[in-house]
């Protein structure tokens, strides 16, 4: 059951935007060579990274790629900036880093812009009954529920990719964790930020990796 609801949401968040799945369990090792996973320690040690990218969803145009990140969880993590900055959920812009370099290699024509990082909560939620509801109503109520957690671009143009309804006002997607307020500007409540923003949150997990080396190498 947990499994058909999983493929039914997944299948609609993909309907909604216009992203396509490109790869599934993308792996990267020292092999790739990238920049983004080698991180120097000292003059003489330098840490490699490995990992595995559960999902990465890419929209192209003539001049650019669209990176978007999913990773998939059994539990409820939830994307959570103040844990990233105490280095405890850094896994998603790690992905991130490394998907746009690979990216960047393949499309070197092209300008490679981060779209969003995201999680999704493997589950099937229990919503209260509505009398004489439509099946149309309660699904969107259901996939409210399995929306996905995580940062996305505020880009107007990259957020209307990433879901087309977000190009009226006074919406709330269903897939993303972004509204739009009445007045056409993101909502308070909306996970988003610029790509200036997306640079500096890359910029301190690499710090904060390099940190955690550092310290592995002292004890």
């Amino acid at each position: 059951r947990i499994t058909d609801r999983t493929i039914w949401a997944l299948a609609e968040q993909v309907k909604k935007g216009d992203f396509v799945p490109s790869g599934f369990e993308v792996s990267f090792s020292a092999i790739d060579n990238l920049k983004a996973m080698k991180i120097r320690l000292s003059e003489d040690e330098e840490l490699l990274l490995k990992g595995r990218i559960d999902r990465l969803d890419l929209c192209e145009d003539e001049k650019h790629v669209y990176v978007k990140i999913i990773d998939y969880k059994s539990g409820s993590t939830a994307f959570d900036l103040v844990a990233l900055y105490h280095g405890l959920q850094l896994q998603l812009v790690l992905y991130l880093n490394a998907a746009m370099e690979l990216e960047q290699r393949a499309h070197p024509d092209k300008n490679v812009l981060p779209a969003g990082i995201f999680y999704y909560n493997i589950k099937d939620p229990i919503v209260d009954c509505v009398e004489e509801e439509s099946e149309e109503a309660l699904n969107r109520r259901l996939l409210k529920q399995l929306r996905m957690n995580g940062l996305a671009s505020a880009d107007p143009e990259i957020l209307k990719r990433l879901d087309k309804g977000l190009e009226e006002k006074g919406v709330s997607s269903n897939s993303i964790p972004v509204s739009i307020n009445k007045s056409g500007g993101l909502s308070k409540t909306s996970s988003a930020v610029d790509e200036e923003h997306f640079e500096l949150v890359s910029g301190y997990v690499k710090h904060k990796i390099q940190e955690i080396g550092q310290l592995s190498l002292i004890h």
